[in-house]
């Protein structure tokens, strides 16, 4: 549930979109919330702000730029970086 709550699922299924992978996980996802009447994605201001975080690292990573400033501080607001 925690979890669930950094979860970008614009990113998701964008990604569901190029890699069979991804399909796979979102589905799954989309599953399991809807099973156990979980919600996915933010939910607070900061989860919010998270999802911002990881839509620029998606931007710039197709765009071949640097990320690394948004990713070390979109895992400081996780508090985990894996």
């Amino acid at each position: 549930v925690h979890a669930g709550k950094y979860l970008n699922m614009d990113n998701l299924e964008r990604l569901a979109t190029q890699h069979s992978f991804a399909k796979d996980i979102l589905a799954d996802v989309t599953y399991t919330s809807e099973i156990l009447d979980i919600p996915v994605g933010p939910q607070k201001e900061h989860h919010f702000i998270h999802k911002n975080l990881t839509s620029i690292i998606m931007l710039k990573r197709s765009l071949k730029q640097d990320f690394t400033r948004e990713l070390v501080e979109a895992g400081v607001m996780r508090k985990s970086l894996g």
